[in-house]
């Protein structure tokens, strides 16, 4: 067995600072990445609960001939959108709430909307869905969403 020096025993410090600083570069690098995936998910999730209460809203004025407020949709889909707290529901990071509460209860060309508050990365998100089914996101204003 041969002996090594003193010098060849080892990793020298500047050696291993070189190391950590390319393995926290590659961490910071994916984890930007990785927040950017995670708003986006959270997006798509809340526009997706915005078509599903929108057609639940269409079917619940072709069965009764009325819209429904929030609490009403929820209980006629029972489990599926989440939980009802004074009008508004909640499910997941975003609070969902119907303007006005009642909607008028003529026909299904009425106004109504349903908006998604919610907040990722400490930026406040809002979109809003209306009566012929479009996606408007209101804040923060973005273009071509």
């Amino acid at each position: 067995m041969t002996k090594l020096s003193k010098k060849e025993a080892g990793f020298s410090l500047v050696e291993i600072l070189i190391v950590i600083m390319m393995i926290g570069t590659i961490v910071a690098m994916g984890s930007s990445a990785f927040t950017g995936a995670k708003v986006s998910a959270g997006k798509s999730a809340a526009a997706s609960e915005l078509r599903s209460l929108y057609s639940a809203q269409q079917n619940y004025h072709i069965q009764n001939a009325r819209f429904a407020n929030i609490s009403e949709l929820a209980s006629a889909n029972t489990g599926q959108f989440g939980t009802v707290t004074s009008d508004k529901l909640s499910n997941g990071r975003y609070t969902y709430e119907m303007v006005p509460l009642v909607p008028p209860v003529r026909s299904l060309s009425e106004s109504f909307t349903i908006e998604a508050n919610g907040q990722d990365n400490s930026q406040i998100i809002k979109f809003q869905i209306n009566e012929r089914a479009s996606i408007v996101q209101l804040l923060p204003v973005v273009r071509n969403w």
